[in-house]
């Protein structure tokens, strides 16, 4: 879709792949489903969408700074796909923080600026904590912050059947937001007690 000139399809067919891959982990946790092999076949499935079909998206463009920061954003997902996973924090910035900087502005029929998405990269690259999951990036169990965490799978839904207009709209937001993560993540992880670097 990125290649044939649709930027704003391809971007909400990442959207409709995030949900799905929220289904997928809510299936795969309800039915007591997850196996080594299946979380492989995640890490791999996810890189595809969280770094190769983003850097598509943004070597569209064909200027050399989007194809340098679209090139180490694949060999990021690569390099990452070889870690051993924390079950508690990435090491490194989480993948979707430039995924949906590059979708997200998309949606609006633009792209990020290169620095920003090399800056991305490079966090995801270093061994700083960031948090990964309700317990370390929301403060805990129970209450509002378990409810907001169970339903993370609407925003994806909500940006693959909003009108373009308000998709347009929410997409660079929703980019922006990721970019805040990407910078306070590690705060996050220090008062969640853990500690910054590996």
């Amino acid at each position: 879709m990125a290649a044939s000139g649709d930027p704003r399809l391809a971007a909400r067919l990442f959207f409709l792949s995030a949900f799905f891959d929220y289904l997928d982990g809510v299936a795969a946790r309800a039915i007591r489903g997850e196996t080594p092999s299946g979380e492989l076949l995640d890490r791999f499935v996810d890189r595809i969408s969280q770094c190769l079909a983003p850097a598509v998206l943004m070597a569209g463009s064909g200027d050399l700074p989007d194809l340098v920061a679209a090139s180490s954003l694949v060999i990021v997902g690569a390099v990452r796909l070889a870690m051993p996973r924390d079950r508690r924090l990435f090491r490194g910035a989480p993948l979707f923080v430039p995924a949906l900087m590059i979708e997200g502005e998309a949606l609006a029929g633009g792209t990020p600026h290169w620095a920003l998405i090399l800056l991305a990269s490079a966090m995801a690259a270093l061994p700083i904590r960031y948090p990964r999951s309700q317990e370390s990036s929301l403060g805990g169990r129970g209450g509002w912050r378990a409810a907001a965490w169970s339903l993370r799978g609407m925003v994806p839904a909500a940006m693959v059947l909003a009108p373009e207009r308000v998709a347009a709209a929410a997409g660079p937001a929703l980019g922006w937001a990721a970019f805040a993560f990407l910078l306070t993540g590690p705060i996050l992880a220090l008062r969640s007690g853990q500690s910054v670097s590996m």
